[in-house]
């Protein structure tokens, strides 16, 4: 599906902060660990069949007992998508289901079910995708109205919602009182011009998020409506010279743990726009007011969180002269912060995950770099 007729982007206007939050007052984790970089199995890369930026593994999750991949690439059309998974008995990547998107973005769990909201169809656009895995197969639902990019599905008060972007004619935030089968309007035709890429439960009310500076809106008696919530709030102390977004969060205590990310354009080809989103942050927020800024290692980049035993971790990465160090970091109280474990690699950890008390990490590639020849390689570690 080409994306040179009609590029369907996130506003980019970006409210200009109104504090002044310092860093500094977040002393950096202390280093606790030794670099485990040499106890890595390198377990392969399933997805070596596709251009080199569809290789980078957006997304990993364990479910049932399996651990799932996503890849994919929306602006290069690299679809169809095969779903992989790590078969641990053949010690094979296994795929058992090809999604009808140009990507795999994210994966949720809606209802105790595993979901995949379909980023680019790769059929007519008056109709967008979401695959489920039920009862031990995956099954497409081709039902979103006008869902081009479908970028998460939750559950509230008993309804799916699910944020999209559009062709801006069409709203942008639907829910669903039958599992999926149909969808209507949630937002009484507001926000035709805007695209939701989270959907966010906070103190029992439901937030939708696209590009902060347009403004967060929260759910009212079945509507979305504007919550007033100034982009300080959610990111205090990010510098708004670019537009930002929420990318990665996770649930944790009462509060969410989530990171945010500045939006670039890299041009290299007149006919393709390539945007990139690169964290700047992590935060950990109870109710979008007393949002605190999480330490991160000097210099780094947070790209993935995962809940593990009770404690949240944040993986994070740095360049160095030849490849990159990662760093994974851990809190039981999303306050106080330690590291443990780093690594170097190649390309740079995008993606974790945890299963059977082993952690394996998906490596990644930003557009702009020359070399890109790891991407997609799958690493596997015992603590």
């Amino acid at each position: 599906m080409s994306h040179t007729r009609n590029r369907l982007n996130l506003s980019a206007r970006v409210l200009t902060l109104g504090i002044l939050f310092l860093f500094a007052a977040c002393s950096e984790p202390s280093q606790t660990t030794k670099d485990a970089t040499n106890h890595l199995e390198h377990l392969g890369n399933p997805f070596l069949e596709k251009p080199v930026m569809a290789r980078n593994v957006w997304d990993m999750k364990v479910f049932e007992g399996q651990l799932y991949f996503g890849h994919g690439d929306a602006v290069a059309n690299s679809g169809p998508i095969k779903l992989f998974r790590y078969a641990e008995a053949s010690k094979q990547f296994v795929s058992d289901f090809t999604v009808d998107d140009e990507s795999i973005h994210d994966f949720d769990v809606v209802g105790n079910r595993l979901v995949i909201a379909g980023y680019d169809p790769r059929e007519a656009w008056e109709l967008g995708n979401f695959y489920r895995l039920e009862q031990g197969a995956w099954r497409k639902h081709r039902t979103i109205p006008w869902g081009i990019h479908a970028y998460q599905l939750s559950e509230f008060e008993g309804k799916l919602f699910i944020g999209i972007s559009t062709d801006h004619l069409h709203p942008s935030l639907l829910s669903s009182s039958d599992q999926g089968a149909t969808w209507f309007d949630a937002t009484n035709n507001q926000f035709l011009d805007r695209a939701f890429n989270k959907l966010i439960v906070l103190n029992r009310q439901l937030y939708a998020t696209g590009l902060l500076g347009a403004g967060t809106v929260k759910l009212e008696n079945g509507v979305f409506n504007d919550a007033n919530i100034p982009v300080e709030r959610i990111a205090p102390g990010l510098t708004p010279d670019a537009p930002m977004l929420i990318q990665k969060l996770e649930y944790f205590k009462d509060g969410v743990v989530y990171t945010v990310g500045k939006r670039q354009m890299y041009t290299t080809d007149p006919d393709e726009e390539r945007y990139e989103t690169k964290a700047k942050a992590a935060f950990f927020s109870s109710n979008f007011q007393d949002t605190v800024a999480i330490p991160l290692p000097e210099n780094s980049v947070p790209t993935d969180i995962l809940l593990k035993d009770g404690r949240v971790l944040i993986l994070t990465h740095r360049k160095l002269e030849a490849g990159f160090e990662n760093i994974v970091i851990q809190s039981g109280d999303a306050r106080s912060w330690t590291e443990t474990l780093r690594f170097s690699s190649q390309g740079f950890a995008r993606s974790f995950e945890f299963l059977k008390a082993q952690f394996y990490f998906g490596l990644g590639c930003y557009f702009i770099e020359q070399s890109c020849n790891a991407n997609g390689d799958v690493l596997r570690l015992t603590p």
